[in-house]
């Protein structure tokens, strides 16, 4: 998890929309929260309210070893725990970059390959104990198209967006996973 305003090296379908699913934008209905969480949103904790915004990184199988080419699907959710609304403001249409570096740190791919976005800046505000959540799918190919050979891969998500007084802002977790056999504990 990280705070809002730095990157932390500590998750739509492919092609999908910067539109976010957002318990606070779109339903208006709070998230579901652990019993005697007094409202709070699942993935905050009582440290978390001086926090304020945290985000989290997850896959939707709950797995970090993948076979090559088995889509991995990704969650990154934004989530304010803190006491006041958070407002981000970005300065185009794009919310969110979700990334794939191989073990060199070299970018293989990115939810960015590809895509224009329109110079029209905007704003998403996150009321207290709401959520924003970004989904996407890697199908395990690379920029050009041909499947990414079996390692490690560092998953970057992070949103693009800065709360008032800051610009250039990307914060957002990092995870890994691995393509390929399970490497055994005896070679």
């Amino acid at each position: 998890m990280a705070a809002c305003g730095g990157d932390d090296d500590s998750a739509t379908p492919t092609g999908g929309s910067s539109t976010p699913t957002s318990s606070a934008a779109l339903s208006g209905t709070p998230i579901t929260t652990p019993a005697g969480s007094e409202g709070a949103p699942a993935v905050c904790t009582q440290e978390d309210a001086q926090k304020g915004t945290i985000t989290t990184l997850a896959f939707g199988d709950d797995k970090t070893n993948y076979d090559p080419g088995q889509p991995i699907e990704m969650t990154f959710t934004i989530a304010n725990c803190g006491d006041v609304e958070t407002t981000l403001t970005f300065p185009t249409t794009e919310r969110y970059v979700f990334n794939a570096l191989d073990a060199a740190g070299n970018k293989v791919w990115s939810t960015e390959d590809g895509k224009v976005f329109n110079e029209i800046q905007g704003t998403e505000k996150i009321g207290v104990n709401k959520t924003i959540v970004y989904t996407e799918t890697w199908d395990q190919k690379d920029s050009n198209g041909q499947q990414v050979p079996d390692g490690q891969y560092k998953i970057q998500a992070f949103s693009v967006g800065c709360t008032s007084g800051q610009t250039g802002c990307h914060f957002g977790p990092v995870r890994f996973v691995l393509i390929g056999p399970i490497p055994s504990a005896t070679s």
